[in-house]
């Protein structure tokens, strides 16, 4: 047989070179094939151990990041919302923001203002210790009173403009100052007219205040002795009127008198003081000391015209839960709408130990769904919410009779600090007392002057004291 033939016609199977040669007793060269094999072993090698590698800092960076990733707590003051009616819109938040949690603890200003310690004192004094929440409630007039705690809204949570048209004007006026944004109002509300209609029995709802007064008139009944049994509107002293500090504002508001301007305005101011005196101090008074709170008389149905706001249809309905009511806009004023606007602010402190995670929270809490999610919690408890804050939101109200009318009038609204119910003993308790010297001196003297007088001198001292405009 040949030496090069490399099949055997005599056998099925091919002679492999490799064995020809070894046959041959020469020297095998390594085949291409294992050369590959080899490079394929060494790539692989090579991207098990990168891989390896990559997984340790993977892991390593994971641990580096959960360390950094502390979870933060918020602590968070509340006022009159219990925490069930809060703890939905704090689920949510934390559920979009795991390593952020809140401590929701409400304060009683009733309770503090009758132990001597205001809530608005304890919470500047906490501050400034190190102390306080990072979070918290106050009255949207209590700006002038908390500058000094307030951190500025960055323009990552919102712009001014943004601001402006989401909410209802008054709340810029308020909460914007120096071009910063310093709160998140949640909820919203204003003075409105309670009528009960089976007094009226067909007389027209007054649309102005000269209407007004002449209704009242005519619907107050007297006993023989004199005494009132059915009083047509509450108001001309403060005693024994809820809301009073409230409703003289809107007199004097709707006069354009503010507080800062009634000694500019002295005759405006003069005459609003006046009106207001008249229920209660002419011949045809229509109200006096000896009656009940206007409150208690609304809801027990002596009561024609009541002026309060939202949170009252609840102790009314309280006291009588029979009694039938309807709400309307306030009364206008030589063909000027308005009416007043008192509702609650979030803000953030200026000494947060957790600044960025605060303003997180504040920009959640300007989201629509945010003040949707609070209106339905609170109106599962209470069987409506806070009328909302935003402007975009007033028509989803339409269909509530009692309720719309206070968001109806939102465009309209300003505020004052003569404003009742606060529990301060600040800026507005100290505004209202000089506001109750002023009416209680008209209704003592039946002039103005020297009231008015008195009344512009101690808000200028007042104003000038908190630093307000």
């Amino acid at each position: 047989m040949a030496e090069n033939v490399l099949f055997n016609q005599n056998q099925t199977t091919p002679v492999q070179p490799v064995m020809a040669a070894k046959a041959a007793g020469k020297p095998v060269p390594p085949t291409s094939h294992s050369q590959i094999g080899t490079w394929i072993k060494i790539i692989l090698g090579l991207l098990v151990f990168l891989l390896l590698v990559g997984g340790a800092i993977f892991f390593l960076r994971s641990v580096l990041n959960s360390s950094n990733k502390t979870k933060v707590t918020l602590t968070y003051w509340g006022i009159w919302e219990d925490k069930k009616t809060m703890q939905p819109i704090i689920d949510a938040f934390e559920k979009q923001n795991p390593t952020i949690s809140i401590n929701y603890e409400v304060q009683d200003l009733k309770q503090l203002s009758s132990e001597k310690q205001p809530y608005p004192t304890r919470l500047i004094a906490r501050i400034n210790s190190g102390e306080g929440p990072d979070i918290f409630r106050f009255h949207n007039t209590w700006y002038p009173m908390l500058s000094s705690v307030l951190a500025p809204f960055p323009s990552s949570v919102i712009s001014t403009k943004q601001y402006s048209t989401t909410f209802f004007p008054v709340v810029s006026d308020d909460l914007i100052h120096n071009g910063a944004i310093y709160g998140v109002p949640l909820g919203f509300d204003t003075l409105a007219l309670f009528i009960n209609p089976e007094i009226f029995q067909g007389t027209a709802v007054p649309t102005d205040w000269n209407d007004f007064y002449t209704t009242a008139q005519s619907l107050t009944v007297k006993g023989t002795d004199g005494t009132i049994t059915t009083a047509g509107a509450a108001m001309g002293i403060m005693s024994n009127v809820t809301h009073a500090e409230d409703i003289v504002a809107l007199l004097l508001a709707d006069s354009n008198v503010y507080a800062s301007t009634i000694g500019v305005n002295s005759d405006n101011a003069g005459k609003a003081l006046l009106y207001y005196t008249n229920f209660a101090n002419s011949t045809g008074a229509v109200w006096d000391s000896t009656l009940p709170s206007s409150l208690q008389m609304f809801a027990k149905g002596n009561l024609a015209m009541y002026v309060g706001y939202s949170w009252d249809i609840f102790s009314i309905q309280a006291l009588n839960p029979s009694l039938k009511f309807e709400i309307h806009p306030m009364p206008a004023l030589y063909g000027t709408q308005r009416t007043l606007a008192s509702y609650w602010v979030e803000g953030v402190s200026i000494r947060s130990r957790h600044p960025q995670e605060a303003m997180l929270f504040m920009k959640y809490l300007l989201q629509k769904d945010t003040n949707q999610l609070f209106y339905s919690s609170a109106a599962k408890e209470r069987g409506f919410g806070e009328p909302y804050a935003r402007a975009d939101l007033a028509n989803t109200l339409k269909g509530n009779t009692l309720i719309y009318p206070f968001v109806e009038q939102g465009a309209n609204a300003v505020s004052s600090v003569f404003s009742a119910d606060t529990y301060d003993s600040g800026i507005n308790a100290i505004s209202n007392q000089y506001l109750d010297n002023a009416i209680a001196q008209v209704a003592s003297s039946g002039t103005a002057d020297s009231a008015v007088t008195t009344l512009g001198g101690g808000m200028k001292k007042v104003l000038a004291q908190y630093g307000a405009d």
